[in-house]
């Protein structure tokens, strides 16, 4: 099943963003069916939401139990397109969904100022950071992208993933820190956004398991016994 619906995602739901620095990373946007589904008639919206950010994860383990060395590299590459959303922030969070510029392919796409102002345009009362439009600007303590980390790490070993890791759990702990736990935020665009009374069950459930995990030794919960 995985084998069959990869080729489809790759060729209809993953693109390359352009960014200023013309960054070497993926993107899993989604496709909206405008009708019945049989007609095959849909519109591809090229966002890049914090929920889809397990995929790099996802295709990292079938890479491995399927020995497909190509989808290792793409998943690489998903998970660096998301690991991006936090670095171009001022709290160091990605935002639950932001809008994209897909490139014509996934080659080298340089920056083109004309057609991110044309962007713009339509989305005029958005907060944005470069290459990339905030439609949704809060953070819900989500774990997808510390997630496809944790793979990234246990499938590879490289360190590279436990140091965007650390980053990223810094980030979170200083903006959504509280006497009783860690709250949402509204705004990850500002560097101390304001916190929500709320505090999602899967914070402790999978985001704050995956944190931990990613800095454990590698024979604890492996992998090649437990699916979580």
């Amino acid at each position: 099943m995985y084998e069959k619906v990869i080729e489809v995602a790759k060729a209809k739901l993953m693109f390359r963003p352009m960014t200023r620095e013309d960054d070497d990373i993926l993107v899993l946007g989604s496709l909206v069916m405008q009708k019945a589904p049989q007609k095959g008639e849909s519109t591809f919206i090229p966002h890049n939401s914090h929920l889809t950010c397990y995929a790099g994860g996802m295709i990292a383990m079938a890479a491995k139990v399927f020995e497909r060395d190509d989808d290792l590299s793409i998943a690489v590459k998903l998970t660096n397109g998301c690991i991006w959303g936090y670095e171009k922030t001022a709290s160091g969070i990605m935002p639950e969904e932001i809008l994209r510029i897909p490139c014509p392919s996934w080659g080298s796409c340089k920056w083109d100022e004309k057609l991110w102002q044309k962007a713009l345009g339509e989305y005029s009362t958005y907060k944005t950071i470069p290459g990339a439009i905030i439609t949704k600007k809060y953070y819900m303590l989500r774990p997808e992208v510390i997630e496809s980390v944790f793979y990234l790490y246990r499938i590879t070993g490289e360190d590279y993933w436990r140091e965007k890791g650390w980053a990223m759990f810094k980030s979170i702990e200083a903006a959504t820190r509280t006497e009783f736990g860690n709250a949402e935020v509204d705004d990850v665009t500002l560097e101390d956004p304001s916190k929500s009374d709320s505090m999602q069950s899967f914070w402790m459930a999978e985001t704050l398991k995956y944190f931990y995990l990613l800095f454990s030794s590698e024979d604890m919960i492996s992998l090649d016994d437990y699916v979580l």
